[in-house]
């Protein structure tokens, strides 16, 4: 039988992840994201919600950001996933030369058209659940609702003719820290409610990871 008032523990419980979020250094949550998943922000995270758990037999804390990221995905002419493009090492599209040639022999703007159209008819094939768990594998992050196709380009990748499809979607980010403020990990798997919790799997960070970060709070201690 509880002894403390549901509402006031769900109010408590609030007002800390308030104070642990005004505390937290968005810069540097924002470099965790591209460091960790080599996406790039569209828009500014948003807090969406946080709790507690165990790990390694002490608390730690989940906290969920939504925010809008963009990612590129390539395919082979016949439609194979060859992977996605690190934004590093991708040109802007928009950016992109158009070759110069000393004798045009056909409308470039109409050729550009037809393969804008062609590009987006491909894109238009590809089934969200589909983009969604390649997000999922490759990224470790929570796609939600429907991709929107931007542009895309007919690119050479490894000597062969690839299509590169660039994409906008709103995804979930999960930041792990423990009780200092020292950040753990990025993703966390299986933490359904119930007996399956147990069985719960945080996924370790990369030795990078600790490198590029030991506090994001700039409190010492929460409590």
């Amino acid at each position: 039988m509880p002894i403390i008032n549901p509402e006031i523990l769900n109010k408590s419980k609030k007002e800390l992840f308030a104070a642990i979020l005004a505390s937290c250094d968005m810069l540097q949550i924002e470099k965790l994201f591209y460091e960790n998943h080599s996406l790039r922000l569209k828009e500014k995270m948003q807090f969406k919600d946080g709790q507690f758990f165990v790990h390694n037999n002490e608390i730690a804390f989940k906290i969920n950001f939504m925010t809008v990221a963009a990612f590129s995905l390539l395919l082979n002419k016949i439609g194979k996933f060859k992977g996605f493009i690190d934004p590093k090492d991708q040109p802007s599209l928009a950016d992109t030369e158009e070759s110069k040639l000393d004798d045009i022999v056909t409308d470039s703007v109409g050729m550009r058209m037809r393969e804008a159209e062609f590009l987006e008819s491909i894109a238009a094939s590809i089934g969200t659940e589909n983009i969604n768990d390649l997000l999922n594998s490759a990224f470790g992050i929570e796609a939600v609702g429907k991709p929107t196709y931007n542009q895309g380009e007919i690119i050479v990748f490894n000597d062969h003719v690839t299509y590169q499809l660039v994409y906008e979607v709103r995804v979930i980010f999960t930041l792990v820290l423990d009780q200092k403020g020292n950040y753990i990990s990025t993703t966390i798997k299986n933490l359904a409610p119930g007996p399956s919790a147990k069985k719960s799997k945080v996924t370790t960070s990369n030795p990078s990871d600790s490198e590029l970060i030991d506090k994001i709070i700039e409190t010492s201690e929460f409590f």
